[in-house]
């Protein structure tokens, strides 16, 4: 009778040890969907209460000018009003070259890569400015290239994914490479949305709350 409650006892004992252990995980993989990573311990110097962004010239005189400047509009009021609550994010277009925190270019140029924006970080100002990494310093402004030509110029929706996407490294978010509902899914990996996900804005949150 001994053995057997003893036994009894083991197995209960297994089974409450497997399902903490599945709630655990379960909680992990939840929480890690629902916020997108950070690249580096720093972040945009003087926070996102006021991001200002500047389009180039070489936005301006594209072909598709006037329907990027619209797309780029989009993903910049995307993140301000995600539909998912409250974040700390103010955007808008500033027409001031050396007040800007996210300079915005275009490019017809084909590169051998899955990325169709690239996004560059600076210290300083557009006159006078370092150029630092997320891993290494807080920042003041981006540069952010959007290969216009590796796009299919009819998808305006993956065209204003690659901006809201290029726009969250601005912010300091990282790629995401578990789930296909965020805007900052790598591009390795399919995306199915143009606009931030929870995730994204929980990420903005994490960041800047």
């Amino acid at each position: 009778m001994k053995k057997i409650v003893r036994k009894t006892k083991t197995i209960l004992a297994i089974l409450l040890v497997s399902t903490l252990m599945f709630s655990f995980g379960t909680t992990s993989v939840s929480a890690a969907d629902n916020v997108t990573g950070r690249m580096g311990p720093y972040q945009l110097s003087n926070g996102i209460g006021s991001v200002k962004y500047y389009i180039t010239n070489s936005i301006l005189n594209n072909s598709m000018g006037s329907t990027l400047v619209t797309l780029i509009n989009n993903a910049a009021n995307s993140w301000v009003n995600t539909g998912y609550g409250y974040n700390p994010l103010y955007m808008n277009r500033t027409y001031d070259l050396y007040s800007s925190n996210l300079d915005i270019y275009g490019s017809t140029q084909i590169i051998e890569s899955f990325n169709r924006v690239d996004v560059s970080y600076w210290r300083g100002t557009s006159a006078s400015s370092t150029r630092v990494t997320p891993l290494d310093s807080n920042w003041t402004y981006c540069e952010m290239i959007l290969y216009v030509s590796m796009h299919d110029p009819n998808n305006y929706n993956k065209l204003q994914r690659s901006i809201a996407h290029g726009m969250g490294h601005t912010f300091g978010l990282d790629d995401n490479y578990n789930n296909s509902n965020s805007v900052m899914c790598d591009f390795y990996h399919e995306c199915y949305v143009y606009k931030p996900g929870i995730m994204d804005h929980n990420g903005l949150n994490t960041i800047y709350g």
